[in-house]
């Protein structure tokens, strides 16, 4: 899923910001994804364990940072098409 998102949105860049009701739609879909993919990772996944590192932490919280900006990103796409 998330390979194809970013060939999508890298090969039809140009159709995804066109406004149309089925690129819309996709923006919208792929935004849910990743709303979906935050609420498991704060509300169901516990990664505590895992972050024994400086580094392994400042990876957690910057991939948290980039899957927020994805989600805002692809919802204005969907919402305020240009």
């Amino acid at each position: 899923m998330i390979i194809g998102f970013g060939l999508l949105s890298v090969v039809l860049a140009g159709d995804l910001a066109s406004g149309t009701p089925l690129a819309r739609g996709m923006c919208l879909f792929i935004s849910l994804f990743w709303a979906a993919r935050l609420v498991v990772q704060f509300f169901v996944f516990d990664a505590k364990p895992y972050l024994k590192t400086t580094l392994l932490k400042a990876g957690y919280h910057g991939l948290t940072v980039v899957f927020i900006y994805i989600t805002v990103i692809y919802a204005l796409a969907a919402f305020l098409p240009a």
